[in-house]
């Protein structure tokens, strides 16, 4: 028996762990979004990459009726890096976008993120850096924001939500930003 893979035009990767409480709403976003702009987005896929929950989250992403939405699970936690690269191998679309459970990045940029890629751009990145803390964010304390500004600057001020755009050559089988890595890389800010 043969299978063939699904190819979409926009997967969406979500990392969870233990994400019970905020997956929920995140996935109403992120599918409401992109049902109402289906003819922007074309064929998409929302792959939530489990990285071993012991809460509810699972079930939460299996009870979903819409079959875009789709679990992949890691047998045990293994951390953010693995379970990303779980979540991008499962998935079929010619472009990805990466963020996260808490939808720290509103997925409305990734109009900001295509842009960068129609560009020309192998890659998007966006960013919350040099952006006002709103809510509680802007309750925390100073010694926050030292270590904040010491990553932020060993980063670059990469954020949460990646774009990649798979631009695979005949024949090439590598994926997503393997398969471009000789691109260039836009940062979009907010």
């Amino acid at each position: 028996m043969s299978t063939v893979a699904r190819v979409v035009d926009l997967s969406v990767i979500i990392p969870a762990f233990n994400e019970e409480q905020r997956l929920g709403p995140t996935l109403d976003a992120v599918t409401g979004y992109l049902r109402d702009n289906e003819g922007r987005w074309g064929e998409w896929e929302v792959v939530v990459a489990d990285d071993g929950s012991t809460d509810g989250t699972r079930e939460l992403v299996t009870a979903r009726e819409d079959p875009r939405v789709q679990l992949v699970t890691s047998p045990r936690n293994r951390g953010k890096g693995n379970v990303l690269r779980v979540g991008v191998a499962a998935r079929g679309g010619r472009r990805v976008l990466v963020t996260d459970a808490d939808l720290a990045s509103p997925i409305e940029d990734l109009e900001q993120l295509d842009k960068a890629l129609s560009e020309g751009n192998t890659a998007a990145i966006g960013s919350r850096a040099g952006l006002p803390r709103r809510g509680a964010a802007a309750a925390r304390d100073d010694r926050h924001d030292a270590v904040r500004g010491r990553l932020r600057r060993r980063t670059q001020g990469c954020g949460p939500a990646v774009l990649a755009a798979a631009a695979q050559r005949p024949g090439d089988r590598r994926r997503g930003l393997s398969a471009a890595c000789s691109g260039s890389v836009s940062r979009c800010c907010r």
